[in-house]
């Protein structure tokens, strides 16, 4: 097994190209880019001697009307729990709508499993391993410039509203922001997070509020509703789990399976994934009212709107429950939806890989703004009007005190690497069926074409494959880690009210 800072006496290969397995490309052609132009009201010009461009998407020049920028991110969201990834359960009517006139990218993925270097990286453009805030008490580095930063300078006006206690101010957050608000309710002395119908009155009196109407905005709207504990409002709470007694299928972690047996632990199980599925349900009703409110204003055709997750969640899949234990495919695969000004080309899938990483560039492409060459992601503006995937390895990075994991993906090869003690497997199911004993391994490769559950360990008949995958991380992290500041460098104080909010979401134990 490859250590951290073991070296591998190959050299290093040669990337090998894009697997171009199935892509399903649209026939969207010149129409659909010179309908992708139209939209986003971009013109062709050649970019002047010293003029940074971008270096990944469409001219950036002038605009004659600025586009707004809606990113809205639902916490712990997976894709194949929504109606337009195929999920069976009516979970997602308003996005799935919403989806008819955007364009579905069928696979991407988030480069971390928990919300704060996720959140991070949707707001920098850079990985965990550059931006800073990978571990508990770490937030963005301050050398570091946000989203929001470069969009202020260009003269957006920029507001987040937020309800999840690691994306707070103190840890970087609020940067560039000309309005920040952590949303959250007070009982008592203790703050609580609020649903996504807070989040979106939030947004929407802001948007009615805003000091200066004439200038394009950037939205930010972080909801936490699928979040556990799942305990969605009337009527989702009953629409899949009618009967169900919140308070025994929420609230437990995964290490408090090994107590029950494996028809207790698939009740639970059953339970848990009907009140997730209500939440997402509740979350749904509320980002299609602002999607309403947008469109009522006269701002949704004027809007490029990103509907998107920080990243998945877990259901004992590979042993664990929840979360930013593991970098499995069902924490890292997210929906990501793009309704471009106009709604034009609309219905689209684009099936090659995208990351958290590329929206960043893509937001700032729309804007008209030049992205830094810094950014290792690209716009995914050329993907919607048909072009090809930018060839580029995915990364997924989650770093603990006690253990770190690194995952690669290219094509439809997967390597992941877990280093420090294992992770403990639980008795209980997956995927329905009574399963007990499974554990994640210290070192694994899958093929996500013939086993997209990664259960068969490759490793043993595939030795030149994980020995390129190892080197490409090997040497990515030395191209991409210009933040490694260590567990205790760069720790922000956490006050006890924080503290409490973070514990009662499991972020800290």
């Amino acid at each position: 097994m490859l250590r951290p800072g073991e070296a591998l006496d190959d050299a290093e290969p040669r990337r090998p190209r894009r697997n171009p397995r199935g892509r399903a490309r649209r026939a969207l052609g010149a129409v659909a880019l010179a309908l992708l132009a139209a939209a986003c009201g971009t013109k062709t010009t050649e970019p002047s001697p010293g003029v940074a461009t971008s270096h990944a998407g469409p001219a950036t020049a002038a605009r004659a009307e600025r586009t707004n920028l809606v990113l809205y991110v639902v916490d712990t969201l997976r894709a194949d729990h929504l109606g337009c990834y195929g999920y069976g359960r009516p979970t997602s009517p308003r996005l799935d709508e919403f989806a008819r006139e955007a364009v579905r990218f069928a696979e991407a993925r988030a480069q971390s499993s928990w919300t704060k270097p996720a959140m991070a990286t949707l707001l920098t453009g850079l990985h965990p391993v550059t931006h800073g805030a990978e571990r508990r008490n770490q937030g963005i580095a301050p050398e570091v410039r946000t989203l929001a930063e470069r969009l202020s300078a260009a003269g957006y006006e920029t507001a987040m509203f937020t309800t999840n206690p690691t994306v707070v101010e103190k840890f970087g957050f609020g940067r560039g922001f000309d309005r920040f608000e952590y949303v959250h309710q007070l009982r008592g002395r203790k703050r609580r997070s609020v649903d996504s119908a807070e989040m979106h009155r939030a947004a929407t009196a802001w948007l009615d509020g805003r000091a200066a109407p004439a200038r394009p905005f950037f939205l930010v709207v972080h909801t936490l509703d699928p979040h556990d504990p799942y305990r969605p409002q009337e009527p989702y709470r009953s629409r899949f789990a009618p009967g169900v007694d919140v308070a025994s299928a929420c609230c437990f972690r995964g290490e408090q399976l090994t107590a029950l047996s494996a028809e207790q632990a698939a009740t639970r199980r059953r339970d848990s994934l009907a009140l997730y599925d209500g939440e997402i349900a509740q979350n749904d009703a509320s980002f299609g009212r602002l999607v309403d409110d947008l469109r009522a204003r006269g701002l949704l055709d004027r809007s490029a709107v990103v509907f998107t997750a920080d990243h998945g969640e877990e259901f004992h899949e590979h042993g664990g429950w929840r979360h930013a234990e593991s970098l499995f495919e069902e924490v890292l695969r997210v929906p990501l939806v793009v309704r471009l000004p106009g709604g034009a080309p609309a219905g689209a899938t684009v099936a090659d890989p995208a990351d958290q990483i590329d929206l960043a560039p893509t937001l700032l492409d729309l804007a008209g703004v030049a992205v830094p060459p810094e950014l290792p992601g690209a716009s995914l503006l050329p993907v919607i009007g048909g072009g090809p995937a930018p060839p580029r390895e995915s990364l997924a990075w989650l770093r603990h005190p006690a253990f770190e994991v690194t995952a690669i993906r290219d094509g439809n090869w997967k390597w992941l690497r877990h280093d420090g003690p294992p992770r403990a497997a639980t008795s209980g199911v997956a995927g329905g069926a009574g399963l007990a004993g499974i554990a994640e391994p210290a070192e694994a490769l899958y093929d996500l074409t013939a086993d997209p559950g990664e259960l068969r360990n490759l490793l043993a008949t595939e030795p030149d494959r994980r020995r390129a995958l190892a080197l490409r991380v090997k040497a990515a992290r030395a191209r991409l880690a210009r933040v490694d500041r260590g567990e205790e460098a760069g720790e922000v104080e956490i006050d006890p009210e924080l503290d409490a909010e973070l514990r009662a979401l499991g972020y800290l134990r």
